[in-house]
């Protein structure tokens, strides 16, 4: 009968120890080829090639589009920082709002909602949805990175879960975040996230080297981020520094910040 292995007694095998150490090696070699691939091609796409991607991705992805994705709900991380937030707001617009996810969570208790997004398609997804729940609401189309003309006041905002973090540059960013604003009653809280950067990650620094030098050989005049991510679509990666330094720069006072695998926060206006 075979005896169960234990550490304590033996050590792996010679095989065993190579196969473990071949996953080690295998992994870290994956790790390289993928940031070699993500710096190289963020040093070739221009930022208009960026923008593409953004918008296939959620062109292409049917979650989006889906009853059961815009019909759930809140996510707990939403509920809480809104139970604390935004208790008094009777007036919200939500920026990137996709398919209606937020609007429609906050039309079913009585907020008086607006919201705008750069996907036609998606858009089109909103209304519809208001529409079978019989809901109040008005969603407009939006050029990528803009704040259309034509929104009210309000007395809270929400940018879609990862929204801002898909805008290339921090200028356009601040610039996107100042217009926002301009929309908002005095005080007014924003719920937003994005995705986070760990602080020192060697993956970020080296995806920003490769693609700067690229960009500095091709003459490039497109920003580039510590920090930009193109792994599944692109995504800038904030540490809390900069997300505190770009909302306030934006006019907006940081109230509350959350950190897990990504970044939650609530503004002031």
């Amino acid at each position: 009968m075979t005896k169960p292995f234990s550490s304590e007694t033996q050590r792996l095998p010679t095989r065993l120890r190579l196969f473990s150490l071949s996953k080690r090696v295998s992994a870290r070699a994956h790790r390289l080829i993928e940031t070699v691939h993500v710096g190289v091609w963020l040093g070739f796409l221009d930022t208009d090639d960026i923008n593409t991607i953004v918008f296939r991705l959620y062109d292409e992805n049917e979650l989006y589009r889906t009853a059961a994705h815009n019909l759930y709900g809140f996510f707990p991380w939403e509920i809480e920082l809104m139970r604390d937030y935004f208790n008094g707001c009777r007036s919200v617009v939500v920026a990137a709002a996709g398919g209606g996810r937020e609007m429609i969570a906050l039309a079913q208790t009585g907020v008086r909602v607006e919201g705008f997004e750069c996907n036609p398609g998606l858009v089109e997804k909103c209304k519809e949805f208001l529409a079978q729940a019989g809901l109040s609401g008005s969603i407009l189309y939006a050029a990528p990175d803009q704040v259309p003309s034509g929104l009210q006041k309000y007395d809270g905002a929400i940018v879609g879960c990862g929204a801002l973090a898909h805008i290339v540059g921090r200028t356009k960013r601040i610039n996107f975040l100042t217009d926002l604003k301009s929309h908002l009653n005095p005080r007014a809280p924003l719920l937003l996230s994005v995705g986070r950067r760990p602080q020192g990650s060697r993956y970020h620094v080296w995806i920003y080297q490769i693609a700067r030098a690229i960009r500095m050989l091709r003459r490039s005049v497109d920003p580039i981020e510590l920090g930009d991510d193109l792994l599944d679509c692109f995504t800038h990666r904030f540490v809390e520094s900069e997300l505190q330094s770009e909302l306030q720069e934006a006019g907006f006072k940081v109230l509350a910040y959350r950190e897990t695998h990504e970044i939650y926060a609530v503004a002031e206006a």
